[in-house]
């Protein structure tokens, strides 16, 4: 390795280094799960895209008073859980 503040590794150097590779069917069940976390992640940051164009809808409207929420009915539900 050489350098001046950062060092840096050579293609030389680089190639002479083993690398191991998992079996084909590791790699294909590490992708099967990759993929299902990623549906899930992709679907969740769709709903909170949603959920943040709600916000951004409902609470001017909350804050001026053209829409009013009866607590009462919050406040039975959170009890309840």
């Amino acid at each position: 390795c050489s350098g001046t503040v950062r060092q840096v590794i050579s293609y030389k150097s680089f190639s002479s280094i083993n690398t191991i590779f998992p079996p084909i069917d590791i790699i294909k069940k590490f992708n099967k799960i990759y993929l299902e976390l990623k549906k899930f992640i992709d679907f969740n940051n769709k709903q909170n895209q949603i959920l943040l164009q709600i916000r951004d809808t409902l609470l001017p409207k909350l804050i001026t008073g053209k829409i009013r929420v009866n607590l009462d009915n919050i406040k039975d539900n959170v009890t309840e859980s």
